[in-house]
């Protein structure tokens, strides 16, 4: 779910990402990569709803979020 976060954060900035394992899921769950490419450096005001919508639904601070979009 996290990562699943920062990548649509860094969509809403403007970047094409992808996330990808780095080592075996059935190794070591944690070990996913986000890469991340500039496309346009317009926001993505739909993206912004979505995420404020999950973060809302699911009731959880994420600090990237928070960090970016409350202060």
């Amino acid at each position: 779910m996290t990562d699943s976060i920062r990548a649509n954060i860094l969509q809403y900035y403007g970047y094409k990402t992808q996330i990808m394992e780095f080592v075996d899921f059935e190794n070591s769950p944690k070990n996913l990569l986000i890469r991340a490419k500039l496309t346009n450096n317009k926001y993505n005001e739909k993206i912004k709803e979505e995420l404020d919508k999950l973060i809302n639904y699911l009731n959880v601070k994420q600090t990237l979020y928070s960090l970016l979009f409350l202060n």
